[in-house]
């Protein structure tokens, strides 16, 4: 599971909990497309999206590790080290240039095993 989804799991009292134990982190992005016609409105929303005081209120509502590392220093110091980049022993850092150039035959076997 997404981590975010065992730490909503466990706000809501739920007997669950996280191995790090080769962990695996993913790499996402947030773009505007070319030519979009609100760009100035995009760009406003990312930058406030993406500032410190707003990834803190993420991550602490999440429980995923904010993109903005000064992020870190708004939120509470045991919020902090509950984080998944708290873990970084046996963290597993998954290749997202392999991933894209492999993508269709990887869908296809996993498809595939799941029709079995």
């Amino acid at each position: 599971l997404w981590n975010g989804r065992v730490f909503a799991l466990e706000q809501d009292g739920a007997d669950v909990g996280a191995s790090w134990n080769q962990n695996m982190t993913a790499a996402d992005v947030l773009v505007i497309p070319k030519g979009s016609k609100n760009k100035a409105s995009a760009m406003k929303f990312l930058a406030t999206a993406t500032s410190p005081k707003s990834q803190a209120m993420f991550a602490e509502a999440s429980g995923y590790a904010p993109i903005n590392k000064a992020a870190k220093a708004e939120m509470p110091a045991d919020v902090v080290k509950s984080l998944p980049d708290a873990y970084v022993d046996g963290q597993i850092n998954l290749d997202m240039n392999y991933w894209a150039e492999n993508r269709d035959t990887i869908a296809e076997r996993w498809y595939a095993w799941q029709a079995k």
